[in-house]
């Protein structure tokens, strides 16, 4: 059952001071130095990390709209996941009948979780891809120890 996408016309954000960061480590091809191909890709990451850090959503940070909302047209999954987050982080399942509100805690979550995204791709001595891949695998908890 296909449901319509409430955040199409809303902006997804990221921090202004990792700008330059971000479009270095993303791009139109993927390679081992720029390991997204979409910007969305990082945001949704970083998004995770803050999650998994148990990290506050960010706010009233200097952002950029890098894409709307329009994006996860055929990722319903990725919505149902940014709804079940905003409904976490509020205590209110009726967030999610306020698009703006719900995506306002998404993109300051990505907010959060991007330093620590970045520190990941430029930790260590191996191209990002590979140091991400790295630290990736510390973040995973092992099965059982939930």
């Amino acid at each position: 059952m296909s449901r319509s996408n409430p955040y199409q016309n809303i902006e997804l954000q990221l921090p202004e001071g990792f700008r330059h960061e971000i479009e270095g480590f993303s791009g139109a091809s993927v390679s081992v130095s720029s390991p997204f191909r979409r910007r969305v890709d990082l945001w949704f990451l970083a998004m995770c990390l803050a999650v998994n850090r148990d990290l506050d959503p960010q706010e009233g940070g200097s952002r950029w709209g890098f894409i709307t909302g329009a994006i996860f047209e055929s990722t319903q999954e990725r919505i149902a996941f940014i709804e079940l987050l905003a409904i976490s982080v509020s205590g209110q399942v009726e967030i999610v009948r306020e698009p703006r509100r719900v995506m306002g805690i998404a993109n300051g979550l990505a907010e959060a979780g991007m330093p620590h995204l970045i520190e990941m791709l430029e930790e260590g001595r191996q191209k990002p891809l590979f140091n991400l891949i790295r630290s990736l695998q510390g973040e995973l908890v092992p099965v059982g120890e939930v």
